[in-house]
């Protein structure tokens, strides 16, 4: 029985999906294909504001960088793999792979996978500290990273996007800079989060034993 209701762990965050394999070797952010990259339903306030700013002609005439991005947006989130609007995941991963940056717009849930896929997939993710983020039932879900140092790109309103993303483009060196650092990041986090967690293990086990 490996149950006990006594045992409180430490944050553990999502990570990437089971299948999303560990990935060794990547392009450097500033050869990628896409500058950014978004496959998604809109499920929340959040992402129907993101959505406006990267598919409103207007915009797109001003920063001419949305038009270096992967955009796939769905209306509703469906598992269905006859529809023709689902994106494989073998797909899903060379998009990552192929993007410098990946929007992560709030879902039913601020915190996601697709944070922790981007990161595996060395594409550096852009999050809102928006209106949607502070109303959610699971507040600061980011805090955690923050305060560990993720060098995400954060924003506070998802109309910021267009002219962050077209200054940062603008500098391979600093991209690839980023993306070291997100690398060198990513190493420390894992290794620190394994090690509370086998702590927390090992405590509870002395404490019983005791």
């Amino acid at each position: 029985n490996y149950y006990d209701q006594d045992f409180t762990s430490p944050y553990v965050p999502l990570g990437p999906q089971f299948w999303f394999l560990p990935i060794n070797d990547y392009l450097p952010a500033s050869q990628r294909g896409y500058v950014f990259n978004f496959a998604g339903s809109i499920t929340s306030g959040s992402r129907r504001n993101m959505a406006k700013y990267i598919q409103s002609p207007s915009v797109r005439q001003a920063y001419p960088v949305l038009d270096r991005g992967f955009v796939h947006v769905r209306g509703s989130w469906t598992s269905d793999l006859r529809n023709t609007n689902y994106v494989f995941p073998e797909e899903y991963r060379a998009m990552l792979l192929n993007s410098t940056f990946t929007l992560c717009p709030s879902g039913k849930n601020v915190e996601s996978f697709r944070v922790f896929e981007a990161v595996e997939a060395g594409s550096i993710p852009i999050i809102a500290l928006d209106r949607a983020y502070n109303h959610s039932r699971c507040a600061n879900s980011f805090q955690p990273l923050l305060d560990s140092g993720a060098p995400f790109v954060v924003l506070y309103d998802w109309k910021e996007l267009p002219a962050k993303l077209s200054q940062l483009a603008a500098q391979p060196g600093l991209l690839d800079q980023m993306q070291r650092d997100l690398h060198a990041w990513k190493v420390r986090y894992w290794t620190g989060v394994r090690k509370l967690v086998e702590c927390s293990i090992i405590r509870r086990h002395n404490e019983m034993g005791s």
